[in-house]
């Protein structure tokens, strides 16, 4: 029996990254427009071009941001412990066999059939010569290159499709028939009666593959599973872990803030800037090119453009920073050791120090903690 891999779209996306990106948070304030009162003094000549911007800039050595008391702007954190219902941290198996199904389809096969004839709602592979009166008429062959054709779809003209049920792979079937009356992709074929010379190629099936030891033994091995029970209790603990983790962002986001430091707006508007503008650089272009990019003309419009994101981070991580304060959250070595391990796998963090200095690192390394913390402290239903 022939196969060929069928590379089915996957749907296992399960991620923990909402441990650092927590979205943004409610607000209740209007109090900035995104834009500075006295303009963009870190714009420069026409206002197309940016200063290089410096990540740790307006952080103090401990990652926070400077003179912000950030519990002075937000509401209640009712975070110690937070309480996780039993319907968020009890996952339904249905939601596992979902994603187990949505794995499974990455490895399905096309197995080419030929012990059997041809049923109504199967898929076949065909070539076919068509001739009228005898001759050869335009696009009326596969040209031997195969043509895959689902029985009963009515891709084909009427009555071919019918007149291939029962036949055998391997075997020719002449197919008589009549162009419709109206056929207005060949006008000239419109009633016309036609010979179609058709070589059953094959017959398509889909293979699922079984969920059982072996597959997982076979396909899994490099993510840490060898059995299927490993590998559905992993899926159930990520599935999980995501639930409480979603849980979680949502109590962040409904803390109520009174207003966001300007100097967070103005922090989080050049740290985008300097983002794109780096990212330009690597490809070789400039920031002007970026802002033809987001049709914009000038620095302002790109940050009017972009306003309600930076807010959204000057808000996340204002109140990021209000949680920290609030339980005297420090950063320590083996923090930082074991952030960099759980995202990058190594605890080297050199590189990172030095494109972005130690504070604004140990802002990463904060926001990460503070999740740890609340998730470590829940209680569970």
């Amino acid at each position: 029996m022939k196969t060929r891999k069928l590379f089915a779209p996957i749907m296992f996306v399960l991620a923990m990254a909402v441990i650092v990106a927590l979205s943004g948070c409610n607000s209740n304030s209007n109090d900035n427009d995104g834009t500075n009162e006295n303009g963009y003094q870190w714009a420069t000549g026409d206002g197309t071009n940016v200063e290089e911007f410096f990540f740790s800039t307006g952080l103090d050595e401990n990652g926070f941001f400077a003179g912000v008391a950030a519990v002075d702007f937000v509401g209640s954190l009712n975070f110690n412990p937070i309480v996780i219902p039993r319907d968020v941290h009890n996952v339904p198996q249905e939601y596992v066999q979902r994603i187990i199904e949505d794995y499974l389809e990455r490895y399905i096969e096309i197995v080419q059939i030929v012990d059997r004839a041809v049923q109504s709602g199967d898929w076949i592979n065909i070539d076919f010569v068509g001739t009228v009166d005898g001759v050869p008429f335009e696009d009326g062959s596969t040209g031997g290159m195969g043509h895959d054709l689902l029985i009963g779809s009515g891709q084909f003209i009427p009555g071919f499709e019918e007149q291939l049920i029962g036949a055998m792979p391997g075997s020719v079937v002449n197919v008589e028939l009549s162009f419709p009356e109206v056929y207005p992709q060949a006008p000239h074929l419109a009633g016309v009666d036609a010979l179609f010379v058709t070589t059953i190629n094959f017959i398509e099936e889909l293979s699922i593959p079984v969920f059982d030891d072996a597959f997982v033994a076979e396909n899994l091995y490099n993510e840490g599973f060898t059995t299927a029970a490993e590998m559905r209790a992993g899926i159930e603990e990520l599935l999980r872990a995501y639930r409480i983790a979603r849980f979680i962002t949502d109590a962040v986001e409904s803390v109520t803030i009174y207003s966001v430091p300007e100097a967070l707006i103005e922090f989080f508007e050049r740290a985008l800037i300097e983002d794109w503008r780096r990212e330009a650089a690597r490809v070789g272009s400039t920031f002007e090119i970026v802002l033809q990019y987001f049709d914009v003309s000038s620095v302002g419009e790109f940050l009017i453009e972009n306003h309600a994101d930076v807010r959204e981070q000057a808000e996340t991580y204002l109140v990021l920073q209000a949680i920290a304060e609030s339980i005297n959250l420090a950063v320590t070595d083996s923090d930082i050791a074991g952030y960099f391990n759980h995202f990058q796998g190594t605890p080297d963090h050199a590189e990172v120090e030095q494109l972005y200095g130690r504070p604004y690192m140990l802002k990463m390394v904060r926001s990460w903690l503070v999740f740890n913390h609340i998730n470590d402290n829940a209680v569970f239903e």
